[in-house]
């Protein structure tokens, strides 16, 4: 008799999944709500419905560029909407990295299960009116099961059906 151990754990590869909003027609200033009607958050609202509800979010890609020559860190976030709980930071960047154009930024840290109501969004909350970072936005409509999120006066504002320029990376 040998004195091997056997393991029946087999094994595989989890496929990975991309769900992107590409379309944006406008910037959306992120900063200082004192001079940025949009406030210190920038983002989407998942709601009942959107496919990484339930889904194992890997790695998040936000579409961002600076105005002027903004400094300090921005942050890419997950919160509760209701209870403005913090729920996951996928990772920050620092500001005045960012390209004078509209451009992909990865961030990968960690993994994240979202719920209904949650919020994927750019956090900064320095920066002036000629200074700050932007995401990219759509005032349009058409934009099933999410709604476009900022976070103007210390609260959290959406709109229904617009758009916000992302990509998630998931797994089932």
């Amino acid at each position: 008799m040998s004195n091997f151990l056997i393991n029946s754990y087999t094994s595989a590869a989890l496929e990975e999944t991309q769900y992107c909003q590409s379309e944006s027609s406008e910037p959306q200033p992120i900063g200082n709500s004192s001079w940025n009607g949009g406030g210190s958050r920038g983002g989407v609202r998942w709601i009942t419905g959107h496919e990484v509800i339930g889904k194992s979010v890997i790695q998040c890609t936000l579409y961002l560029k600076k105005v002027g020559s903004p400094t300090g860190t921005a942050y890419v976030r997950v919160y509760e909407q209701d209870t403005n709980t913090l729920k996951h930071t996928f990772g920050s960047i620092d500001v005045s990295t960012l390209t004078t154009s509209q451009a992909p930024y990865v961030f990968d840290t960690g993994e994240y299960v979202p719920n209904a109501d949650d919020i994927l969004c750019c956090v900064f909350t320095g920066g002036d009116a000629s200074n700050y970072p932007a995401g990219q936005k759509d005032g349009g409509s058409g934009y099933p099961y999410q709604y476009l999120a900022d976070y103007p006066s210390e609260s959290w504002r959406t709109a229904s059906g617009q758009g916000y320029k992302y990509c998630v990376t998931y797994t089932e």
